[in-house]
């Protein structure tokens, strides 16, 4: 899983059931789930990239569904990030946090809408192992906030589902901001993805485990990527590796 494909050095799933939402991903993708304090850590292949627990009470009355959270890892430079981020419109959402191996966190949410994370954690080797997919109502907002980390657009096109942006960080990540939030029922979101051997073969299992498969397309790179809800009602994709 290389730094290549996507920002994330940690990635956190928030859900209503974490007992139900433990046994998919290991069914579905040999998530392994060591117990915590408070949730279990992830691990895939023996490495751990991420965290699973519940819903707070707050959310739960809010009405917010089961997500995935994705963590920037910014190491000493997270404190200074959030002031920048603030700066260009977002909105920290809650005090800061400390995540299960005592690093602070601060969660954010973009002009668009879309939640993410910052955090003191190292930066690292990459979460997931594909790219991410930002879903925002207006390209140009989300750009402009996103700048304040110094990630530039490469190149912009106009795709089926709306104006596309591939975004290079300065670790040399690269990101899909995709200007469709609000078209057919899609919210603001980051959409976190998972690399997988055998695309088909995952696909079957986590729907054969519960997840609805939402779309399927093929990259400009000639890779499939699959989108899809888990029972819980999280959205997130995998592609092939």
């Amino acid at each position: 899983m290389g730094l290549t494909e996507t920002p994330f050095g940690w990635v956190e799933l928030r859900s209503r059931d974490v007992g139900a939402s433990r046994a998919f991903y290991r069914d579905a993708l040999g998530f392994t789930g060591e117990a915590q304090t408070e949730g279990f850590a992830l691990s895939r292949d023996g490495r751990r990239f991420g965290a699973l627990g519940a819903l707070s009470d707050r959310q739960r009355g809010l009405g917010v569904p089961s997500h995935w959270l994705g963590h920037l890892t910014l190491g000493d430079r997270a404190a200074a990030a959030v002031q920048a981020l603030v700066a260009r419109g977002g909105v920290t959402l809650g005090p800061s946090r400390a995540d299960l191996d005592g690093f602070a966190v601060v969660t954010l949410r973009d002009p668009g809408g879309a939640v993410y994370a910052v955090s003191e954690r190292p930066p690292s080797e990459a979460a997931t192992g594909c790219r991410s997919t930002l879903h925002t109502p207006d390209l140009a907002t989300a750009l402009a906030h996103y700048a304040a980390l110094a990630w530039r657009a490469e190149e912009r096109l106009a795709s089926p589902f709306g104006p596309y942006a591939l975004v290079i960080t300065p670790e040399g990540a690269r990101v899909g901001v995709l200007g469709n939030a609000g078209q057919g029922g899609v919210h603001p979101h980051w959409l976190v993805s998972f690399s997988v051997d055998d695309l088909d073969r995952a696909v079957a299992r986590a729907r054969d485990a519960g997840a609805r498969v939402v779309h399927r397309a093929e990259g400009r790179d000639g890779r499939a990527v699959v989108v899809a809800d888990d029972p819980q009602g999280a959205a997130f994709s995998l592609c092939s590796a």
